[in-house]
C-alpha cells in the first residue's frame, strides 16, 4: 500500500476549527513538550525509545531538511507520556553531518529525551512551527499508531520543526495521540496494560 505524505501548513495561519480544543496550547507550545509534561505528570512522567539509526527520510522530511533524494538520515522514535501510556510520539530526523558533527552527542543519549539536548547545552535555533492533520492513509499517521500500539483512530494532529545549527538543521514531529490524558493542572486516568 502507498502511503501519503501529510500536508503541513505554518503554524502562523489559523488553526482549523476541526481541532480538538484541548491539543491548541500543545500544538502552539514554544519550549520543550517534555519539560511542559514532566511538569504535569510529575513522577508519572514516562519516556520509552522506540529505535534509532540510519534509515531513509520520508518524502516530507527530505523536503522539510532539503536533503537529496535518496540520502540516508539519524532518525529516532520515541513517545512520551503517562505510566503506559503514550501521549505523544516522537521522531526526529538528522542530517550524516550534524550528527557526525556538532550533534554526536545524539547517538549517545540512549534512553533520555531529546529535549534535554535541544533545550540543553546546545543553543539551537527552532525554525517556524508547521502542523497537519494526519489521517489513515498518511504515513505518519500509521506510523505512530503501530509505533505506539495506540488505538486506531479517524485523526491525529502533529506539529513539526527544525532545529538549526550553523544553518544546518535536524527535523522534530511530534504527534499527538489518542485518547489524550493531559490536562492543565490535573492527569487524566491512564491505560492500564
Amino acid at each position: 500500500m502507498a502511503y501519503r505524505s501529510p500536508s503541513w501548513r505554518p503554524l502562523g495561519a489559523p488553526l482549523p476549527a476541526s481541532m480538538p480544543r484541548h491539543l491548541r496550547a500543545w500544538i502552539r507550545e514554544p519550549g520543550s513538550l517534555t519539560r511542559r509534561i514532566r511538569g504535569i505528570a510529575g513522577e508519572r512522567f514516562a519516556f520509552r525509545r522506540l529505535g534509532e539509526g540510519w534509515a531513509l527520510p520520508a518524502h516530507d522530511e527530505v523536503l522539510g531538511l532539503a536533503l537529496a533524494t535518496g540520502r540516508y538520515a539519524w532518525t529516532r522514535e520515541v513517545w512520551l507520556g503517562l505510566g503506559q501510556t503514550p501521549q505523544i510520539f516522537g521522531r526526529t530526523v538528522v542530517p550524516p553531518d550534524l550528527v557526525d558533527g556538532p550533534l554526536a552527542g545524539l547517538k549517545r543519549l540512549g534512553d533520555r529525551p531529546l529535549g534535554e539536548l535541544i533545550f540543553g547545552r546546545h543553543r539551537l535555533r527552532r525554525g517556524a512551527l508547521g502542523v497537519a492533520r494526519l489521517r489513515p492513509g498518511d504515513w505518519l499517521h500509521e506510523r505512530a499508531q503501530a509505533r505506539t500500539g495506540m488505538p486506531a483512530t479517524d485523526e491525529l494532529w502533529a506539529r513539526r520543526s527544525v532545529f538549526r545549527v550553523d544553518e544546518r538543521g535536524l527535523l522534530v514531529t511530534e504527534v499527538f495521540l489518542v485518547p489524550w490524558r493531559l490536562t492543565e493542572g490535573k492527569v487524566g486516568n491512564e491505560r492500564r496494560d
